[in-house]
C-alpha cells in the first residue's frame, strides 16, 4: 500500500503538459486595440475654382515630403494663355477708341464754341442797332428790338449746347474708361487664374494623392487627369504630430479617460515601442464596421514626439494602460480554471500536478492577478489535468466550498483507486 501511495504521488507524469510561470512585480492592466495613423493637422489642395476646362500637367510624386512654397501641382495653361492675349487685346482696342472718341469730342466742342462766339456777335451787332435807332420809326425800332432778342436766344442755345456737349462727353469719357478698366480687370483675373494653375505646398507635409470615383471605380488622382472645379486632389499631413484613430467596445470604454497612458507599436515594425495620451472619447456610440452589430466609442490618442517611421494610414496596435498594481503576482487566464464554482490553477508539485483553489484580482487580456498557495516561479498547467492520473489532489465540491466559505486552503486528497493484483 505504502508502495501505491508513494507512486500515486510521485510516479510517471506526462512532461509534455503545456505550462507556465508564475510571475510578480508590476501588473499592467491594459486594453489591447488596433488602430490607424493620421496626421491632426492636415491641409487638402483642391482644383481651382477656374471657369475653365482644367487638366493636370505635372505632380510631384506621392511620398514627397514638400516644405511650404514647394511646388506641387500643375494645370496646362494653354487655355489661360489665350484668354490672357484677348484680354491684352481688348484693352489696347478700347485705349484707341477712347483716343478716337477724345478727338471727335475735341472737335465737336470746338464747333459748338464757334457758334457760341458767333452767336456772341450777332447779338452785339443786333444791340448796338437798337442804340442807333433812336430817331427811327417805331416800327424799325420793334424789328430792331425782335432782332436782339433773336440773337440773344441763339447765344443761348448756342452755349446751352456747348454745356450739354460737355456734359455727353464727360459722360462718354467716364464709359470709356469703364470699359478699360473692365478690361484691366479682367487681364488682372486671368493672370490670377492663371497663377492658381500652379499650385505650392500652403504648408509642410507628405504628399499623398486622393482617391475620386472614374469611369466606375476608385482611382488615385494622376497626370493627364481632368478635375472639376473645387475636386479633392491631394493632402498633405503634418507628420510632426501624428494621432491614431481606434475605437473600444462600449464594455471597455467607462475604463478609458482622457490621458491615460497609451503603448504604441508600428505593425510594420518590431521596434521601437512609442508612447501616447488618449486625446479624445467620443460621446455617441456606433456600430462596428461589417457585419458585426457591437457598439463602440471612437478614440483619438495622440503620440508623442515625431519619428520618421510614422506615416499616414500605417496600422499599429495600441495598448491603453488603464491601471498598474505593484508587488503583484499573477498567471495566464487560461491556466485558471473552474472547478466546484471556484476559480482553481493546477500547480507543479515534484512529477505532478496539485490543485490549489486562487481568488482571482485584476486582469488584461492576457493574464490575471490571483492570491493563494502559489509563490511566484511556480509552474502553473495550461491545460485542465484534472482527469488524468498525475494530478494529486481533487477534493470533493462540498469539501472545496466549505473550505473557501472558511478561508481554509483545500488540503490534498489522495487517490482512492484500489491495486488490484490479477
Amino acid at each position: 500500500v505504502i508502495v501505491l501511495i508513494i507512486f500515486r504521488y510521485f510516479g510517471a507524469s506526462n512532461s509534455n503538459t503545456p505550462f507556465s510561470v508564475v510571475k510578480s512585480g508590476l501588473f499592467t492592466v491594459e486594453l489591447n486595440e488596433t488602430g490607424r495613423l493620421r496626421a491632426e493637422n492636415s491641409v487638402t489642395i483642391s482644383a481651382p475654382p477656374i471657369r475653365m476646362n482644367l487638366q493636370i500637367v505635372e505632380l510631384v510624386p506621392e511620398g514627397t515630403i514638400v516644405k511650404e512654397g514647394e511646388f506641387i501641382v500643375q494645370f496646362d495653361t494653354t487655355e489661360i494663355n489665350q484668354t490672357i492675349d484677348d484680354r491684352r487685346s481688348e484693352i489696347n482696342l478700347e485705349k484707341a477708341n477712347m483716343k478716337r472718341s477724345m478727338v471727335s469730342m475735341k472737335n465737336q466742342l470746338a464747333s459748338l464754341n464757334s457758334s457760341v462766339e458767333n452767336s456772341q456777335a450777332s447779338f452785339r451787332l443786333s444791340q448796338l442797332r437798337v442804340d442807333q435807332m433812336e430817331f427811327e420809326s417805331e416800327v424799325q425800332k420793334e424789328e430792331g428790338k425782335l432782332n436782339l432778342f433773336q440773337a440773344e436766344l441763339a447765344l443761348t442755345q448756342a452755349k446751352d449746347k456747348v454745356d450739354a456737349q460737355r456734359q455727353i462727353d464727360s459722360v462718354e469719357v467716364l464709359s470709356l474708361e469703364l470699359k478699360i478698366r473692365q478690361a484691366e480687370m479682367d487681364l488682372e483675373k486671368s493672370i490670377r487664374d492663371k497663377n492658381k494653375l500652379t499650385i505650392h505646398a500652403p504648408a509642410p507635409g507628405l504628399v499623398v494623392y486622393k482617391e475620386s470615383w472614374r469611369g466606375g471605380s476608385m482611382s488615385k488622382v494622376k497626370v493627364g487627369d481632368t478635375p472639376w472645379r473645387g475636386q479633392i486632389l491631394l493632402e498633405l499631413p503634418d507628420l510632426t504630430v501624428m494621432m491614431i484613430e481606434t475605437f473600444v467596445s462600449e464594455i471597455d470604454v467607462a475604463k478609458v479617460a482622457l490621458d491615460q497612458e497609451v503603448r504604441i507599436k508600428l505593425d510594420a515594425y518590431s521596434d521601437p515601442v512609442f508612447t501616447g495620451k488618449v486625446v479624445e472619447i467620443a460621446n455617441i456610440a456606433r456600430q462596428e464596421d461589417g457585419l458585426s452589430e457591437a457598439n463602440v466609442f471612437d478614440l483619438l490618442i495622440r503620440i508623442d514626439g515625431a519619428d520618421p517611421l510614422h506615416k499616414p494610414g500605417m496600422s499599429a496596435s495600441v495598448n491603453i494602460i488603464v491601471d498598474e498594481i505593484p508587488d503583484a503576482m499573477w498567471v495566464p487566464i487560461e491556466s485558471v480554471f473552474s472547478r466546484n464554482e471556484m476559480s482553481v490553477v493546477y500547480k507543479k508539485k515534484g512529477r505532478r500536478w496539485r490543485t490549489e483553489v486562487v481568488k482571482l484580482g485584476a486582469r488584461n487580456n492576457n493574464s490575471v492577478i490571483i492570491t493563494g498557495d502559489i509563490n511566484p516561479g511556480d509552474k502553473v498547467a495550461l491545460v485542465d489535468v484534472s482527469q488524468k492520473d498525475e494530478i494529486i489532489s481533487q477534493q470533493p465540491r462540498e469539501t472545496l466550498k466549505q473550505e473557501s466559505k472558511n478561508g481554509q486552503k483545500p488540503k490534498p486528497q489522495r487517490s482512492r483507486r484500489r491495486n488490484r493484483r490479477g
